[in-house]
Formats: structure tokens, C-alpha cells, sequence
């Protein structure tokens, strides 16, 4: 459960309404910027974001220039989080279908979303794992790789958008950079602080923040990166993960990911790393991967010393 001042921050948020909608919530400072939009709980189950909004809340002179909005993405499924947790109400917003038009609140949520979002120049998408993880992120091919190095995350993850049958809305918001944030463990204390870390270093890295407000956290020299090479999806009911894999954990060629009350089983199709596996408390679903499968490349992402100026001049001020 969370606890009494995460519950009013989540109420402070769902009330306000800075793009015209409810659920947003804009910091600017006296001087004009970059536009810095951060979605938090665009999984109602996963509310580490609300430890971003919280040091805004209590610091509101953290920038020197520019815009910072939260945005609360499900609010239909973050009023449930101190209840019933759960991951969407109807339609995961991070699953969007391709082809058919949904009459579900959370399809329209979606799209409003993306419309609004569509004129901000950086997208940070807050999010956690339901398993135990190292802290991740995905962009889209439009978020410059020079600040991908400097992100104080383990893994850098590619190609997750190639091989997903549904629309993310990260990837729904190409050009405009955007980039996923895996923080860690759901309700890990670990993950709501390095919410608001992460977001701080972002910002810090295209010269919005004020640098005493900037927090003491290591960026790995080289990160991990993985290539996404499958998803693995499950066309019948039934099935569970034979076990709670870990994210990045190794599995081989033919080995069982799940499994059903009849025997049936799931395999590995290649050997590779495993990632965003379902626990196996949860009945698998037919409408999203079970899990992705990646392989580790050889690091070379760019570290351009130019990265700030480079970034603030490609804005809309």
C-alpha cells in the first residue's frame, strides 16, 4: 500500500489540469525553455513516478529555464493503486492496437495524450517492473544517443518497438524524443528515489535545472545494451511462467517459459536474455507478450560534448 503523502500527491495531480485535461501538472520558471513532459503511471500499478512529482512539489525553483508537466496517464487505473492495483482498467495504454479503434476511455486517454505531448521537445515515461531489475531505459530512434550515454541507468534497450504488435506511446511520439525509464521493483522504495534522480539528471544534462538541486548519483562509464530479437506471446489461456524470471536473466534455446494446467509449454526460441516477464502469480494474457527475448551488442553509444548546446538549440522556445 502506499503510503498517506503518496496518496495526496496522487490526488494533487488527478485535480489539476495544466494541458486542459485532467491529470497534469506544469512547473515553469521565470525564464523560457525546453518543454520537459514526465508520464507517470501510465500503468496504474506502477507509481514510483509520483516520487519525481513529489521533490517538485516540495522544490518548485528547481529549474532556471523551461518547462517541467507531469502527466498522470491511466487516472482511471492509478485511483485503484491503495485498493485493487492493477495495470489498466480495459486497455493496457502502453498496448495500444494498430488496427482497430477502441470505444474504451483509455484508448481516447491515449490519444489525447499523444496529441498534447506532440509539442513538447522531451518525453520521460516513468515506469517499474513487477520483478526484480536492473534500472533500464528505451528510447525511441529519436532521442539523441549522446544522452543516452549520460543516463545513470544499467541497460539501454533496442528494438523493443520492432517486434511488438501493438503501439507504445513512446514510440507513438516519433520525432519527439522520447525514452522509457524502467526504475526497478514496483513498490521498492529504491524506485521512488531514483524516479526523482533520474528525472533530475535529465534535466540537469540539457542545462534546465539548477545544479543545487541535482543529486550525487554514478553514471556507469559503459552501460549494457540489448538488442530485442522476440516476443513471445501465448495464443490460448491458461498459461503461467513455469517460474518469476528475472529481467536479464539467461535462458536457452528450447527452454520452457510457461506452461499450462495440460502440460503444455512455451519455449525459448533461440538462447538469449529474457525481458518484462510476467510473474508466475499472474495468468498470462493473449493480448500482450508473455516476455521479450535480447541479446547483448557491443557498447557504442556516442558521448558527444556538445550534447546541451546541441539540444537546446533543436527546441521549440
Amino acid at each position: 500500500m502506499l503510503k498517506i503523502d503518496a496518496i495526496k500527491l496522487l490526488e494533487k495531480l488527478t485535480k489539476s489540469s495544466s494541458l486542459g485535461s485532467r491529470g497534469s501538472l506544469s512547473f515553469k520558471a521565470p525564464k523560457k525553455g525546453p518543454r520537459i513532459a514526465v508520464i507517470i503511471m501510465l500503468h496504474g500499478d506502477e507509481p514510483c513516478g509520483l516520487g519525481a512529482f513529489e521533490t517538485f512539489v516540495k522544490n518548485p525553483k528547481i529549474l532556471k529555464r523551461g518547462e517541467v508537466c507531469f502527466i498522470l496517464a491511466n487516472i482511471y487505473a492509478a485511483r485503484l493503486i491503495n485498493t485493487t492495483p492493477s495495470r489498466f482498467l480495459v486497455l493496457n495504454m502502453n498496448r495500444i492496437p494498430k488496427d482497430t479503434i477502441s470505444p474504451t476511455p483509455e484508448y481516447k486517454r491515449f490519444w489525447s495524450l499523444k496529441d498534447k505531448l506532440s509539442s513538447f521537445d522531451l518525453v520521460i515515461d516513468l515506469h517499474s517492473t513487477s520483478t526484480p531489475s536492473p534500472t533500464m531505459c528505451i528510447p525511441n530512434s529519436a532521442m539523441p544517443q549522446e544522452l543516452l550515454h549520460r543516463l545513470p541507468v544499467e541497460v539501454v534497450i533496442f528494438g523493443v518497438y520492432s517486434v511488438m504488435k501493438s503501439l507504445s506511446l513512446v514510440e507513438a511520439l516519433n520525432p519527439v524524443p522520447a525514452l522509457t525509464i524502467e526504475c526497478g521493483e514496483h513498490l521498492s522504495p529504491n524506485s521512488w528515489f531514483y524516479a526523482s534522480d533520474v528525472v533530475l539528471t535529465l534535466l540537469n544534462e540539457v542545462g534546465l535545472a539548477h545544479k543545487s538541486y541535482i543529486p550525487e548519483i554514478k553514471v556507469p562509464s559503459e552501460k549494457k545494451l540489448i538488442k530485442v530479437t522476440h516476443s513471445i506471446w501465448t495464443k490460448q489461456p491458461g498459461f503461467r511462467m513455469v517460474k518469476t524470471f528475472c529481467n536479464l536473466e539467461k535462458v536457452h534455446e528450447q527452454q520452457p517459459l510457461a506452461q499450462n494446467d495440460s502440460g503444455e509449454s512455451i519455449l525459448s526460441p533461440v538462447n538469449g536474455l529474457i525481458l518484462f516477464p510476467f510473474s508466475e502469480k499472474k495468468q498470462l494474457v493473449t493480448t500482450e507478450e508473455i516476455c521479450f527475448i535480447g541479446k547483448e551488442i557491443p557498447y557504442g553509444l556516442n558521448n558527444h560534448k556538445a550534447l546541451q548546446e546541441r539540444f537546446l538549440n533543436s527546441c521549440t522556445l
